[in-house]
C-alpha cells in the first residue's frame, strides 16, 4: 500500500545556515510554477517570490524541488539539495488513516509522500487562511 506523508520542520534547516545564505534566501526572488498536475487540468498560474519572507509575524518558507524555475547561478540548487538531504535525514513518515486528516503549516513543513498503490486512495488539499475574504 504505501503513500504516508513525510514531514520534516523546514524552521530547523533554517537554523543551521549561514546568515549570507538566509540573507540570500529572502533577497533573490524565484518563479514558482503550477505543477504538471494542474496543468494538465487546463490551468496555469505562476508568481514570483523569495524562498523566505515575512509576513506579518510570521516567516513564510517555500520549498519546490520540481516547480521552481533555476537561475543557473549554483545557489538554489546547492539551497535545495540542501534542504532535500536535511529532508532525507530529518523526515517523519505519517500512516494517514482512511476517514482521518492530517493538518500541517505550508509555510513551515517541507512535505512530500511516498509511493503508494492503493487505487482507492483520494487525497484533497484545502487551504486555509488567517485573512480569509468575506
Amino acid at each position: 500500500m504505501g503513500g504516508e506523508t513525510t514531514l520534516a520542520d523546514g524552521y530547523e534547516w533554517i537554523k543551521n545556515l549561514s546568515g549570507e545564505t538566509k540573507r540570500s534566501l529572502r533577497d533573490n526572488r524565484y518563479k514558482w510554477n503550477s505543477s504538471d498536475g494542474i496543468n494538465r487540468s487546463g490551468y496555469y498560474s505562476s508568481a514570483i517570490h523569495p524562498i523566505l519572507e515575512e509576513f506579518g509575524d510570521r516567516r513564510i518558507l517555500r520549498y519546490d524541488y520540481i516547480d521552481v524555475e533555476r537561475k543557473g547561478d549554483g545557489f538554489l540548487d546547492s539551497a535545495l539539495d540542501g534542504a532535500k538531504e536535511f529532508f532525507s535525514e530529518q523526515h517523519i513518515a505519517i500512516e494517514i488513516e482512511p476517514g482521518c486528516i492530517l493538518v500541517w503549516d505550508n509555510w513551515r513543513m517541507l512535505h512530500g509522500r511516498n509511493a503508494f498503490s492503493d487505487p482507492e486512495r483520494h487525497l484533497k488539499r484545502v487551504l486555509l487562511s488567517a485573512h480569509a475574504r468575506s
